[in-house]
Formats: C-alpha cells, sequence, structure tokens
C-alpha cells in the first residue's frame, strides 16, 4: 500500500499530520477556506504537486524552484528564474506564513483573490512554467499530462475520492 514517488515512498495509510496542527495562542488568523479544509491526504498532494518539475512545460522548474524551504519559501536572487532560463519580472514572494498571515490578496499586485487562486497562476505564466496557451501547452495539457502519471493517479483519489484531475482540485490540494 505504499508507493514510490520521485525522491522517496509516501505510506498511504499512514500519511504525515498536516491537518490538526497545533496552532500557538499569538497566531489570531487563519485563512484556511471553509470549503477546503486541511487533510493529510489533500496536503501530501499540495506538497508533491509544490516540489513537482512536471509541472512545468518542459519538466526543468517547480514551485519549490523559486520558493525554496531553506529560505522561507522564498527566492534569494532578484528575480526568480523560469522554465527556459528567463527572468520572471518579479522577485518571489515568501510563502512561509501565507496560511496565518494579513494578506488578503496575494502576488506583490495583488492580482489573486485567495492563496488558492494564486497557485495556478505560476502554471499559465509564459515565462515560469509555460504552459501559458501557447504552442498547445494550456492548463488541459498539463492535466492530461499528469493523468499520465502514476502518483497522481494514486493520490487524486485519497484527496478527492475519485482520480479526476481538475484545476481547482489542484488549487484547493
Amino acid at each position: 500500500l505504499c508507493f514510490i514517488l520521485v525522491a522517496g515512498t509516501i505510506d498511504v495509510l499512514n500519511f504525515l499530520p498536516y491537518a490538526n496542527q497545533p496552532i500557538p495562542d499569538y497566531i489570531n488568523q487563519d485563512n484556511t477556506p471553509p470549503d477546503n479544509p486541511i487533510t493529510n491526504p489533500a496536503a501530501t498532494l499540495g506538497r508533491v504537486l509544490f516540489y513537482d518539475k512536471k509541472l512545468s512545460v518542459n519538466n526543468t522548474v517547480s514551485c519549490a524552484s523559486c520558493h525554496q524551504q531553506e529560505f522561507a519559501f522564498t527566492d534569494t536572487a532578484r528575480l526568480s528564474l523560469g522554465f527556459n532560463g528567463q527572468l520572471t519580472g518579479r522577485h518571489s514572494m515568501r510563502l512561509s506564513h501565507s496560511r496565518f498571515g494579513a494578506e488578503e490578496k496575494f502576488f506583490w499586485d495583488e492580482r489573486a483573490a485567495s492563496l488558492e487562486e494564486q497557485t495556478t497562476h505560476p502554471i499559465h505564466s509564459e515565462v515560469e512554467m509555460g504552459f501559458d496557451g501557447m504552442n498547445g501547452a494550456d492548463i488541459d495539457s498539463l492535466i492530461r499530462k499528469m493523468e499520465q502519471i502514476d502518483y497522481y493517479q494514486r493520490l487524486f483519489p485519497l484527496a478527492f475520492g475519485d482520480a479526476m484531475i481538475t484545476e481547482d482540485r489542484i488549487q484547493k490540494a
């Protein structure tokens, strides 16, 4: 019942405890939306999505390429590098306090109304991950690509009850 994933093993009978973690008393805001409660299977899927370079059009960058864990989930470079080696227009924002921060909108220009909405903007970017609709590479082609990856066929049902992959589910994970 365990399965191998890119760089390790996920025990689907014993997910890491992402849900119901204790929150320190000084935290007085939680941005978790009521329609997207944190569950261990969905958070595990989210973590896999975050680190998976297959979500870029040429399999070279992941969200974690710019939002590096060791730097509070940000980048030390002034501008981040996209899938084709191009520079992005801005420095990647830190993500370490997204769940508990006071932000009401996301990105430097506040173009995303929620953290969930924000997650697929880089996927759609012609510089960041390349599924921008050019040359047949759009979100639907990414979903078709993901449908062929064994571990997503195992993780999506655990997180959502069936294997259907949608942009909304990618955002929620």
